[in-house]
């Protein structure tokens, strides 16, 4: 999964853009919409989960350093 993270902005850029496309032309649904929210909600997920897992273990009771 090295580089994973790199991807992810980029894969969210597309995904956005297809969005702009679909939802300025006549390819518009509900459906497509959704499913990119869904897509986007994951990659956003495992950032998180990257970036959590780059800052360590922390000792029970104390937060990360951001």
């Amino acid at each position: 999964m090295i580089g994973l993270h790199l991807l992810i902005p980029k894969l969210e850029e597309r995904l956005l853009e297809q969005l702009v496309g679909y939802l300025n032309g006549t390819k518009a649904s509900a459906l497509t919409v959704e499913a990119s929210a869904v897509i986007l909600r994951k990659a956003d997920a495992l950032q998180a989960d990257f970036q959590r897992a780059q800052a360590g273990p922390t000792p029970d009771g104390l937060e990360a350093k951001s």
